[in-house]
Parts: structure tokens; sequence; C-alpha cells
């Protein structure tokens, strides 16, 4: 029988119970055939007592010592008596067989020269006590004469149950061995054999193959009978459910060609969409270029117009001063104080032109920094707060003439490789943006630039708490002339930054559009180690 499996368990609870029963059984019959002789004996030395009391009556009253002795050995010599004490009316011993005192005053047997009193068998006395009394006919009265007392240990009792006990125990130790066969036969013949049987066949199932596979378990009409029952069911319907699945294999695999042949077309129309959509987007980036272009020429006329049209003005207004002079001298009508006048208007034309294309020069300027495509960066190590201070010395007389603060978070130990003008023209064009849009009608405001390296990128904060900006205009805020901000400048300053962070720096530039108030711009480019 194999350790662990149910039979065995099932076995060694049941016996296990069993066995205990039987102990309890066996332990509760040997003490009441203890308990039983024991009352025997009791019983047996009552009638001793009665049968020798009128012997011992008689022989006290004439205080023959000698019969009271022959009295007590032969009392003595019954198997059931160990120990006779007979006293008299005062108390006083005067016979004893079988009986001592100890060390401490206690009672003790001797039987057949052996002291009951270290043995534990016999350390139990029993006793029995009769009070002696003789009747006088001649008087018709009862006088107390004395008392005899019988001693028996349970040394008696046991010798006289051993036997008992012994057949006891053999008859539970019989009956437990014919009961723990007859258990292991049964529980091999009934449930071990069947479930090792029925354990190997089902190693032998192959769930690949149940064609005409069956389980046969040698039981009768039991729970593992109707287990075989289920368990063939159970297996007809798995062959039912291989043999659906077999076809659903098959099913799938003919989908399965049919859809990689719809995913060749599929890739090849999805080819045909992207080259088609590629050349849409070629297209639309081609508008969008134009659209710019012609955003960007609109602007350029609309911007070059007013200086230019200043400088023709101011050229066509001397041109009829001149013509004016020549009449004069001509006509010789010439005056001091006209000359005076002509070299007065000629002075104040020729400055308004100066400014005039100046501002035009400026302005081509600016539109040529828009091409970044030509310009090459010159690369150096500089220190970052350093620059940030040059440019706000720029801006000093603007930012102390309008309380401005302005609150700088660089470590003065940052130093960054990149180039430094491109650095100082996002810088300035930051500041002149604020300055310009952010505290436009505002006498005070704050401003605040970060800077820090972070995994070989430069990143800097630029924020203010100015007006903000508008809305509809947020989105394109890095296009050039993006919605009013033409209106002051020429709108050009942060689409140079932006072209300056994306195409020479390499970085990216955005606008915060969830604040309320203010304008938060922030740049990332990587550096050049």
């Amino acid at each position: 029988m194999m350790n662990g499996t149910l039979s065995n368990q099932l076995f060694k609870r049941i016996f296990g119970l069993y066995l205990l029963a039987a102990i309890a059984v066996t332990l509760i019959q040997v003490t009441l055939e203890y308990r039983h002789t024991k009352e025997e004996i009791s019983l047996e030395m009552q009638q001793v007592l009665n049968t020798f009391t009128p012997g011992i009556v008689d022989a006290l009253w004439n205080y023959d010592k000698t019969l009271i002795a022959s009295i007590l050995i032969g009392m003595h010599e019954l198997p059931i008596i160990d120990g006779i004490q007979v006293f008299d009316h005062r108390g006083l011993l005067v016979k004893g067989i079988g009986v001592k005192l100890n060390s401490n005053g206690e009672i003790t047997l001797i039987s057949n020269n052996y002291d009951t009193s270290n043995n534990s068998n016999f350390s139990q006395i029993n006793i029995k006590k009769l009070r002696l009394s003789h009747y006088s006919n001649k008087d018709d009265r009862k006088d107390h004469i004395g008392e005899v007392i019988i001693y028996s240990s349970n040394r008696i009792v046991i010798e006289r149950v051993k036997y008992g006990f012994v057949l006891i125990i053999i008859n539970s130790i019989i009956k437990t061995l014919a009961l723990w066969f007859i258990f292991l036969y049964f529980i091999n013949r009934l449930l071990t054999r069947p479930l090792t049987d029925f354990s190997k066949q089902l190693n032998q199932f192959n769930l690949d193959n149940l064609a005409d596979k069956k389980l046969l378990i040698d039981a009768q009409d039991n729970e593992l009978h109707a287990l075989q029952i289920h368990f063939n069911s159970m297996i007809d319907k798995i062959r039912l459910s291989s043999d659906e699945i077999k076809d659903s294999h098959e099913k799938v695999a003919l989908v399965n060609i049919e859809l990689a042949q719809q995913k060749e077309q599929l890739e090849l129309r999805v080819q045909q969409r992207t080259q088609a959509l590629k050349h849409s987007m070629e297209e639309l980036a081609d508008s969008s270029k134009m659209a710019s272009l012609s955003k960007l020429l609109t602007s350029m006329a609309h911007e070059l117009n007013t200086p230019l049209g200043v400088s023709i003005t101011a050229i066509s207004y001397i041109k009829e001063l001149v013509n004016n002079l020549s009449r004069d001298i001509k006509s010789e009508n010439l005056r001091k104080e006209d000359l005076n006048n002509f070299i007065t208007s000629c002075l104040e034309s020729c400055l308004l032109n100066h400014k005039s294309l100046q501002s035009l020069a400026t302005l081509i300027d600016r539109f040529k920094q828009l091409d970044t495509s030509k310009s090459k960066n010159k690369f150096q190590s500089f220190s970052v707060i350093e620059y940030i201070k040059l440019c706000l010395h720029s801006y000093e007389p603007d930012l102390t003439r309008g309380q401005i603060k302005v609150n700088i978070q660089v470590s003065p130990e940052l130093t960054i490789n990149s180039d430094p003008g491109i650095f100082s023209k996002i810088i300035l064009t930051l500041l002149n943006n604020a300055l310009i849009h952010g505290f436009k009608g505002s006498d005070t405001g704050n401003i605040q630039i970060e800077a820090y390296v972070t995994n070989e990128t430069f990143i800097l904060i630029f924020q203010d708490d100015g007006a903000g900006i508008d809305k509809h205009i947020i989105n394109s805020i890095f296009d050039p002339f993006s919605g009013d901000m033409a209106g002051v400048g020429a709108g050009l300053g942060l689409n140079i930054m932006y072209n300056l962070v994306t195409f020479q720096l390499d970085g990216r530039a955005s606008c915060d559009k969830t604040l309320k108030q203010g304008a938060k711009f922030t740049l990332h480019w990587p550096l050049i180690s």
C-alpha cells in the first residue's frame, strides 16, 4: 500500500479510531473486572467474620488466648486474609497475626514473611471490622467484649484477576489483528486496486488519439463504478469536442490564408495611399510655403512702404526746393532769407530721409535674419549668468524707468558650450518682447529668467507677469507678423528667435498656453561637447 494514498489514509484513520476504541473498551473491562473481584473478596471477608466470630467471642469471653490464637491461625490460612487483630473491650490488643506497626505508627501487613508496605501493588489495605458482643441468656443482656479486625491487601485482588486481565488483553489483541487483516484485505480489494488500475489507465490515455478509448475498472456497483461511467462519458464528449476543434482549425487555416491574401492586397493599397498622401502632403507643404511667402511678402511690402514713401516724399520736396532756388537765381530775385530757408528745409528733409532709410535698412536686416540656412555658428564656452546680465544692461534704462524687477535663477557656475551671439539675440528678443508687448502701458512688473542643464540639454525659461498673449494669436505666436504683434515693431522678433533655436541650435521653443496672466517661454537645445 502506497504511503499517502487515499486507501492508506482511510485505513490509518479507520483502524486508528478502532484501536483507540478497543483500548478504551479493554481498559473499561479491566477496571470493571478489578472492581467486581474486589467486591467479591469483600463479601468473602464478611463471610469469614460471620463464620469465626462466635468462636472468637467465646474464647475472648473466657479470655482464652490459646484458643484465640488457634482460631486466628485458622483464619490466617485462608487465602483472602493477610492479617487479623483482636482487641478487648478496653481497646487493648489481645492477639494479632500478620500485622505490625511501622516506624510511623502505621499498620502494615506481613504475608509469607514479606512486608507489603514496600510494594506498591499491596500498598492499599482492605479492612473489615466487627464489634464483638456476648449475649447472656441467664441475665438476658448483651455485653461489649471487644473487636475483631481482618485485613486483606490488593495482592489478593490482583492475583485473582491477573489471569482474567491476560485473557482480556489477549482477546483484544486477537480481535484487533483480525480486524486489521480484514480492513487491509477489503480496502485493497475494493479501493486500492481499483484506484491503482484507474491511475495506470489514465497515464496511458493519449488526448490526441481518443478513438475507442474506455476506462475499465474492476469495481462492483459502487461509487467507483459510477466514476467509470461518468469518466467514459466525459471521454466521449472530449473526443467529439476534439473533432470539432480539428474542424475549426482547418477552417481557421483557410481563413488565415484568405486573410494573408487580403493583407497583401491591403498592404499594396496602403502603399498606394501612402504615396498619394505623401504627394498630397508635399503639395500641401508647397501651398503652405507659398501662403507663408505670400503673407511675408505682403507684410514686407506693408512694412517697407512707409519708410520708402517718407523717403520719396522728402526727396520730392528737396527737388521742388532746388527747382525754386534755380528759378530765383535765374531771375536774380534770390534773397538771403530765401537761401537760409532753402538750407533749413533741405536739412530737415535730408534728416527725415536719413531716418526713413535707416529704418528701411533695419527692416531689411531683420528680414535677412529670417534665412537661417547660410548662418555659421561660432560655439564656445561661456557663463550663462554673465551674458544674461550683459543683455539686461542694454535695457537697464527701460527697466529702471518702468520699475520692472528681474529675478535671475541661474547658478553662477553654470557654463555652456554654445553660440553666445545667438544666446544674446534670444535674451534680447525676449526682453524686447516683454517690454514692448507685455508691459505696454504698465509702470511695474516682474520678469523671471531660469536656466539649467539636464541630460546634456540646456533649458531656458523666460516668464513675465505682464498683459499676456491673446488666445486668438497664441497658437501662431512664432509666425512672422502674427496678429497685432506687428502693430508695435516689425512683428518678426519671436519668429527670428524661433528660427535661431530650431534651425541654428537644433532645439525647441514653446509658449505656455495655460497661463491666465503674463507669458512663459520655454526653450530647449542640446549642448555641444
